[in-house]
């Protein structure tokens, strides 16, 4: 995550806007008006961390399943000789293993779907 100082710009749409002076500079300071900007941000940091959250879940699986592809032949090699199993066919195996898994990992992460969020 990035450190430093952030800008945020909170559009006011309104056919009554109280202004502080006639220059039209700032807005003033309604209790209502402050309630509604502090939801606001507290909304789109929530959406942030979600969006943050699949990221960083997606590249955990990722890495997982990168380190199961390295060692997939080392494994066949190994129940090849205890199981008397050609290596190419638990190799397979263990690849199409990996692939359900994969498919299993992305539908578990809830990536591709809605997660029944709306989109803003």
């Amino acid at each position: 995550m990035p450190n430093g100082p952030l800008i945020i710009l909170v559009d006011f749409v309104s056919v009554w806007v109280p202004f502080t002076t006639e220059g039209k500079q700032a807005i003033a300071s309604y209790p209502d008006i402050i309630k509604e900007i502090k939801l606001a941000l507290q909304d789109a940091g929530r959406k942030m961390k979600i969006y943050i959250s699949k990221r960083r879940r997606s590249q955990e699986f990722q890495t997982r399943q990168n380190l199961f592809e390295r060692y997939i032949p080392e494994v066949a090699i190994a129940l090849s000789r205890l199981s008397d199993i050609p290596k190419e066919k638990i190799k397979t195996d263990l690849e199409n293993l990996l692939k359900k898994g994969v498919k299993e990992g992305i539908e578990e992460n809830g990536e591709g779907e809605d997660n029944g969020e709306e989109n803003s």
